[in-house]
């Protein structure tokens, strides 16, 4: 994403990262499950995600970085200020239609 850019993914279902995947950028909204794919225990490559995740499920971390894993995370989640403020005005609004109903008719 280039600075002052915006990407939002918003899925109904599940995001799977591929095992070759080492850095993503952005907001990823879903309703099912987050997973960083795994090629091999020991063998996989560090994932850095910059922005934000957000799901109605679970997160599923599979990478393992084997011994090198000791000091630093096979996966690293970075809050991106930037892309919220970056965030379309028709993305942040929260709009709410309601109306009054004749009492007893609902």
């Amino acid at each position: 994403v280039t600075n002052g850019g915006y990407l939002m993914f918003i899925v109904k279902g599940n995001i799977n990262i591929a095992p070759n995947v080492a850095t993503l950028q952005g907001v990823y909204v879903m309703d099912g499950v987050f997973t960083t794919e795994s090629v091999a225990t020991g063998n996989d490559v560090r994932l850095i995600v910059t922005g934000n995740v957000v799901t109605w499920s679970s997160v599923d971390l599979q990478r393992d970085l084997g011994s090198s894993g000791n000091s630093v995370p096979a996966e690293q989640f970075v809050y991106s200020r930037e892309m919220i403020l970056a965030m379309p005005d028709n993305i942040k609004a929260f709009a709410m239609e309601w109306q009054e109903v004749v009492s007893g008719s609902f």
